[in-house]
């Protein structure tokens, strides 16, 4: 289980690293929008080129990835 710092500010790169570290970040991050594409309040980030995911859209992320998985 992955410990998160709720309080951190990771970048798309670390997030990727960390769910899929067997995969390419930029493929593992392409992967993440496209598992987490139905959360409307997502979309922004995944159409942005920020390259930072603020913590309460990382909670957001790992919910959805749960509810997959």
């Amino acid at each position: 289980m992955i410990e998160w710092d709720w309080n951190r500010i990771y970048t798309k790169k670390e997030i990727a690293e960390i769910i899929f570290p067997q995969l390419s970040q930029k493929y593992a991050w392409n992967l993440i929008s496209e598992l987490c594409e139905k959360q409307g309040k997502l979309m922004g980030l995944f159409r942005s080129n920020r390259r930072y995911v603020l913590p309460n859209e990382l909670k957001i992320i790992v919910k959805a990835l749960n509810s997959e998985g």
